[in-house]
């Protein structure tokens, strides 16, 4: 498990960075509060995908540090998350969907296989663990970035490597 940093981003002063040290709880209840959900693996990878379906990365089949933030060398030698949208969108026009943080989604984890083809639904239940996706600042081995790269934590995991993102479904 990583080590959480307590001065990572004091007071959270760095405004246009993505949040971190967040559990899969504290995601869980801001997305509640805003009326809004954390994506399913499905969704989160196909977003991440930005419209290339048959390829590693979200840009194409080959791995280029110049499109998220990574470390380079060794783990955690970026020093630290980036500013959001400093790198290029994919083609769906999110960014950061590969690097800077790795988020949380709304599944249990387990084998994933699913049957459906059309967003396909993860386990309702499960053991303890919840997914999380994206790699982040502190990977540095190109698998971690792969689209199709899952990480598995338990809920009440926080770490300077762990933050979100929402979906908004409409009215709930």
């Amino acid at each position: 498990m990583p080590i959480v940093t307590p001065d990572f981003n004091p007071g959270w002063s760095k405004k246009d960075h993505p949040i971190v040290i967040v559990s899969w709880k504290d995601a869980k209840a801001y997305c509640d509060w805003a009326y809004l959900d954390l994506p399913t693996e499905a969704e989160w990878e196909y977003a991440c995908r930005g419209g290339l379906a048959f390829k590693e990365y979200p840009w194409g089949n080959e791995f280029d540090r110049s499109k998220l933030r990574c470390s380079e060398i060794f783990a955690g030698d970026s020093g630290g998350t980036s500013a959001v949208g400093a790198y290029p969108a994919n083609g769906y026009g999110l960014h950061d969907m590969m690097g800077n943080v790795m988020q949380w989604c709304s599944d249990f984890y387990s084998a994933y296989a699913p049957k459906e083809t059309d967003n396909p639904q993860g386990p309702t239940s499960g053991k303890r663990q919840r997914v999380v996706r994206g790699g982040s600042w502190h990977g540095y081995h190109q698998v971690g970035f792969r689209c199709a790269y899952r990480y598995k934590a338990n809920p009440t995991d926080i770490a300077t490597l762990f933050g979100f993102r929402c979906v908004y479904r409409g009215h709930r």
